[in-house]
C-alpha cells in the first residue's frame, strides 16, 4: 500500500484528540437505533467497482461511522490544517484511509495517489460535496471532477439522528448524542458529468447533484422526525 500523507504528521494532541472522537462516534453508532435506506443499485455499482460517496459537510461527523460495509475500502479527503489531521485521524480509527491535501504539489501526488488506489486497489472515494471550508451546502468541483477522473458513478450519503447538537462555525456542524434514532440514507445520483469544457451541462449538472444532496439529507431528517435541516 502506498503512503497516503507523506511528510503528514499530528501532534500528540491531535491524535488524542482524534482517538476520542473516533471513540464516541462509535460508542453513538452502537446506541442509536438505525433505520438505513440503501439504494438498490449500490450494490450493483460496487460489484463493478469503486464509487465517489458525496455527503454534505454538515453530516460529517458521522459519515464513515455510517458507510455501509460494502462500501469499504473507502478514501477520505482531508485539508491539511489542524482540523484536517484531526479529521483524517478520526476517519483512519474508522477505517478510511485519508489524503491530505494542500499546495499544488502535494494536489498532485495526492491525486496520483487517489487515482492509483481508485483504479488499482478498488478503493472508493469520500467527500464532502461543499468542500472543507464551505460555503455550506454550495457544490463544490471536486466530486464531479473525481467522477470524471476515475469513470465511477456518484452516490449521495445523508445520516441524521434525533437527539443531536449543532456546533457553531460554517457548516453547523451535527453532533450526534448516543440513545437516540437515527436514519442513513444512501441514493444514486442518475445524472451525468459531463466535459470540463462544456459550461453550461456543468452548471445544470451542479445543480441537479445539489438538489439530490438536498433530498437524501431533507430524507434522513424526515425519518427521524425532524424537519429538513442543514
Amino acid at each position: 500500500m502506498a503512503e497516503f500523507e507523506p511528510g503528514e504528521r499530528s501532534s500528540p494532541g491531535e491524535s488524542i484528540a482524534s482517538a476520542l472522537i473516533a471513540a464516541y462516534a462509535r460508542f453513538c453508532r452502537m446506541t442509536t437505533r438505525w433505520t438505513v435506506i440503501e439504494d438498490p443499485a449500490f450494490a450493483a455499482a460496487r460489484e463493478k467497482g469503486p464509487v465517489v460517496l458525496v455527503f454534505w459537510h454538515s453530516r460529517s461527523a458521522m459519515a464513515s461511522a455510517t458507510l455501509p460495509r460494502r462500501a469499504f475500502p473507502v478514501l477520505n479527503l482531508f485539508a491539511r490544517n489542524r482540523d484536517g489531521r484531526i479529521s483524517a485521524g478520526v476517519q483512519r480509527r474508522m477505517g478510511l484511509r485519508p489524503i491530505g491535501l494542500s499546495g499544488s504539489d502535494a494536489n498532485r501526488t495526492a491525486a496520483r495517489l487517489v487515482l492509483n488506489a481508485v483504479t488499482r486497489e478498488g478503493f472508493s472515494i469520500g467527500l464532502p460535496g461543499d468542500g472543507h471550508r464551505g460555503p455550506a451546502r454550495i457544490l463544490q468541483d471536486a466530486p464531479m471532477d473525481w467522477a470524471r477522473a476515475t469513470g465511477r458513478p456518484i452516490f449521495l450519503l445523508a445520516n441524521s439522528v434525533r437527539r443531536q447538537r449543532r456546533l457553531p462555525g460554517w457548516d453547523r456542524l451535527l453532533f450526534p448524542l448516543p440513545f437516540s434514532p437515527g436514519a442513513v440514507v444512501l441514493r444514486a445520483w442518475d445524472g451525468q458529468v459531463p466535459g470540463r469544457s462544456d459550461t453550461a451541462a456543468l452548471e445544470e449538472a451542479r445543480r441537479s447533484l445539489t438538489a439530490a444532496l438536498d433530498a437524501v439529507t431533507a430524507e434522513a431528517d424526515a425519518l427521524v422526525g425532524l424537519p429538513p435541516g442543514p
